[in-house]
């Protein structure tokens, strides 16, 4: 009976844990999440913050405000370098865009465009409705990561000071580098695909290999879709072509794409995070039926959490034997 009643105990816990975690993710998360990321970057750069205003003066929201400044500028550097290498850039679409632009005027009258700018209207405020909620997002989040980077040390002292947000404050910082792990055991396995593709489709003649290795790469880490959705479409096609040998190299690339997420995966997400691959794999497919296409983060998440939590638990109900 004792044995049952431990096991009811556990169960009860373990269901109402889960039941807590999906509120958290469902209605909590949306809210608090612009301000977790911002915890998060000022926790990741927090060495140089501290750094550059002990040795060069500099206060830390103007390091941070010059880091996110960084990022901004090597983001759209990689697009621009992958829109260059792929075969087109600004300079060479100018020029097409402009024509398309005088045909257009020239074909339009003035009827035509009081018949279409109603719709023109109504459509740019729906587009608006989706794109303002994401710039809003962005701005808050830019704001809260530089007031956080200035009231860093303060707000950490104030966490510490109290018992409960401390506590909070470790298991955070546990999933920070559990999140860290597995993101570069992701980040392996999509460098590894991408380069393989790449190589692919510079093989058997493709033009744009690069972006669409990069694409390949980067729809083999979204659950469900995988690298099959560009080169099985590109496999067909060769042998509609009949260009057989690439189409057969192709699909080898495909097969070579699975083995290396199939037998790499466990190794570098299993190993890291001490969870079997196959519970990951529950955790999207559940993530994405319970919260949509953020559920692809937001299940993974609930796994780190559940884990973590449970184990204080754990440590709570058995507290260490004092030899004394």
């Amino acid at each position: 009976m004792e044995t049952i009643a431990k096991y009811k105990k556990q169960i009860i816990t373990g269901v109402l844990l889960a039941l807590l975690l999906f509120l958290l993710l469902k209605y909590i998360f949306p809210l608090v999440s612009p301000f977790i990321l911002a915890y998060l970057t000022v926790y990741s750069v927090y060495p140089l913050l501290y750094r550059m205003e002990q040795k060069w003066k500099i206060k830390k929201p103007i390091t941070m405000f010059l880091v996110l400044g960084i990022l901004v500028v090597i983001l759209f550097a990689i697009l621009w370098i992958i829109a260059w290498i792929s075969g087109g850039s600004v300079e060479d679409a100018l020029p097409l865009i402009l024509e398309w632009k005088d045909r257009l005027v020239a074909f339009i009258n003035p009827e035509m465009i009081n018949k279409i700018l109603p719709d023109v209207i109504k459509n740019s405020f729906s587009y608006l409705q989706k794109v303002l909620p994401v710039l809003v997002y962005i701005g808050i989040y830019l704001i809260a990561t530089i007031l956080m980077a200035k009231d860093f040390d303060a707000l950490m002292t104030k966490v510490h000071s109290i018992g409960a947000l401390d506590g909070f404050m470790n298991i955070m910082n546990e999933i920070i580098h559990t999140v860290g792990k597995f993101l570069k055991a992701q980040l392996i396995l999509i460098l590894l695909i991408m380069g393989v593709c790449v190589g692919g489709f510079y093989l058997i003649g493709i033009s744009s290999p690069i972006l669409l290795g990069f694409l390949a790469g980067i729809m083999d880490a979204l659950p469900f879709i995988g690298t099959s959705i560009i080169l099985i479409p590109t496999a067909i096609i060769l042998f509609l072509e009949n260009k057989i040998w690439q189409g057969v190299v192709c699909l080898i690339i495909y097969v070579i794409c699975v083995a290396i997420r199939e037998f790499m995966e466990p190794k570098l997400i299993g190993k890291e995070l001490d969870v079997f691959p196959v519970v990951m794999l529950i955790s999207i497919f559940a993530g994405a039926k319970l919260f949509g296409l953020s559920g692809i983060i937001k299940g993974p998440l609930a796994v780190v959490l559940y884990k973590n939590v449970w184990g204080m638990l754990n440590k709570v109900d058995k507290p260490e034997k004092n030899d004394l």
